[in-house]
């Protein structure tokens, strides 16, 4: 394998794994092949909000912990892994959920893999929870 091949594996399927899926609210569910720590699928939601592009969790990566008897946001600790991760992406909470903004649709690509990165960092902190996930 080199660059060459690459860049051409990239042109035959340069979304394998990502599905779009218009909603029924109005929303687009992008399915992702990134994975919480259970290995369930991670799904962001991409939403028109005045001018610019909002991409979502909707608070499911806050609500898989809370599954396991983890509050994301109660000890300093997490808290700290929390901020660390959302700092890294360039997302926010709100009452929650997981968000990226952004100004125009060509921004869309970049900010969907950050706020999945967010979403599996945030996720695993379920794994430091002493048999959570067992």
């Amino acid at each position: 394998m080199n660059c060459t091949d690459f860049a051409e594996a990239l042109r035959r399927n340069p979304v394998a794994g990502w599905r779009c899926v218009a909603d029924a609210s109005g929303f687009l569910r992008i399915r992702t092949p990134l994975r919480y720590s259970d290995g369930g699928l991670v799904e962001l939601y991409v939403e028109a909000r005045s001018s610019r592009l909002i991409i979502t969790d909707f608070g499911e990566s806050f609500r898989f912990l809370r599954t396991y008897g983890l509050d994301p946001l109660r000890s300093a600790v997490r808290r700290n892994i929390v901020d660390l991760a959302l700092e890294l992406g360039g997302a926010t909470v709100d009452q929650d959920a997981l968000e990226i903004a952004v100004e125009n649709a060509e921004d869309l690509v970049g900010a969907l893999l950050r706020l999945g990165q967010v979403v599996t960092r945030v996720s695993d902190l379920a794994l430091s929870a002493r048999g959570a996930l067992t």
